[in-house]
């Protein structure tokens, strides 16, 4: 992805000389914790049965830093927990995506 910002490069050495555009390439790599669904994450996390059952604290690294997540008891395969806001900034918006936890 390359983002153009207009005007804000080093102007020519010219006496005369105007700024020019900037250009930023960012490059991403992938996360083998994560799937990318645009600004939303999902990671997969595996339980013990007695956990699934009698509901478990768990200790979930994001990308923000460590949190602990409480899990209900009773929980079925393939549900899924979400945290609000602990997702990739959304591109050209003060929106955060969600982290989507696929138990």
């Amino acid at each position: 992805m390359a983002l153009r910002i207009p005007g804000k490069s080093m102007p020519s050495p010219s006496p005369d000389g105007v700024p020019v555009d900037l250009y930023v390439v960012v490059l991403a790599w992938q996360d083998a914790r994560f799937e990318r669904a645009g600004a939303d994450l999902w990671h997969s996390v595996s339980l013990p049965l007695t956990d699934a059952v009698l509901g478990t604290r768990l200790n979930v690294h994001t990308l923000h830093g460590s949190i602990d997540v409480t899990v209900p008891a009773g929980i079925q395969p393939d549900a899924v927990l979400r945290l609000k806001g602990k997702g990739l900034p959304a591109f050209r918006s003060k929106r955060t995506g969600d982290l989507y936890l696929r138990i």
